[in-house]
């Protein structure tokens, strides 16, 4: 038995959650601006293009500048409140698995007054917060429980990115054959075509860099799972584990990694598919742990 079904939802670690949720929010506010902004250059640029036929070098000085001040001052940003986010998540994981906080990995834990300014009361009460970790993981010892919140953790993350990458690759898809079929249908030249494709470089440049950056966080939750699952099934066959604590230690550090530096999934795409990953969440959660209660003594 584990108390980290109760120590979730009190009100210290509903805070943390609170503020990692608006700290999580901020960044993707960020994103969503910096694809706003990609989407008027490409709209309101090809328009300009093609009736203004001297605006080619200024629109290209223009986006240029656009992309400088995107990777240095926007997505900087961007990246610091992600993994602020990141840290805040980190301390309440910590407090509920009963690990050391690594400062050699996470740095400095976050400050309580970093937490008051982000946290929001009024959402402590927020069914949304409470529960995080599915209830049964509380019926297990703590060593199998950490695993299987992490495992849950990492699970959750990359089937919501897989989803979300295919989503990303249809619209850079879609967007290349209209591109292509318009420049047929026109019969623009080569050239004339480029020209057309111009004001599209900073939203290309967004989507291309999302789908590469969720498939690589994907590819690599799904190794980390996968080495979770081989700890799971050991103590299920109920083998000794010399020191399991020290093992989830390392998988947190990968999974805090993951967090800092992974690109984020706009909420919209988090609250459409939570109904149906909760539901898999808690089936898979309370199969684990009944199949290692039930399972003999070795």
């Amino acid at each position: 038995m584990n108390d980290i079904p109760e120590k979730q939802n009190q009100p210290n670690q509903l805070a943390l959650l609170s503020a990692q949720r608006r700290l999580y929010s901020a960044s993707k506010k960020l994103f969503f601006w910096r694809t706003i902004i990609a989407l008027c250059v490409a709209t309101v640029g090809s328009y300009l293009v093609s009736n203004i036929t001297y605006f080619g070098s200024y629109l290209a000085l223009a986006i240029v500048s656009y992309i400088v001040i995107d990777i240095y001052v926007l997505k900087r940003k961007e990246s610091e409140h992600r993994e602020t986010a990141a840290a805040v998540q980190e301390l309440f994981d910590t407090r509920l698995y009963e690990l050391p906080w690594n400062d050699f990995v996470a740095k400095k834990k976050p400050d309580d007054e970093l937490i008051a300014l982000w946290a929001r009361p009024l959402e402590l009460d927020n069914q949304a917060l409470k529960d995080w970790y599915p209830r049964e993981v509380g019926k297990a010892d703590l060593d199998f429980a950490r695993f299987v919140c992490q495992r849950t953790n990492l699970w959750w993350d990359s089937t919501l990115r897989q989803n979300y990458v295919r989503f990303l690759i249809f619209i850079l898809i879609a967007t290349g054959v209209v591109l292509a079929l318009l420049s047929i249908y026109f019969e623009l030249s080569v050239a004339a075509a480029l020209v057309q494709l111009l004001p599209l470089l900073p939203l290309a440049n967004l989507l291309q860099e999302q789908v590469r950056d969720h498939w690589e966080t994907y590819s690599q939750n799904i190794s980390l799972k996968g080495q979770i699952d081989e700890q799971i099934e050991k103590m299920v066959r109920r083998e000794v584990l010399e020191t399991p604590s020290v093992v989830s230690r390392i998988f947190q550090d990968e999974i805090f990694r993951h967090r800092r530096k992974s690109s984020l999934i706009l909420d919209y795409f988090y609250w459409k598919f939570r109904p149906k990953q909760e539901e898999q969440m808690q089936f898979s959660a309370e199969s684990k742990v009944t199949e290692y209660l039930n399972a003999k003594p070795a």
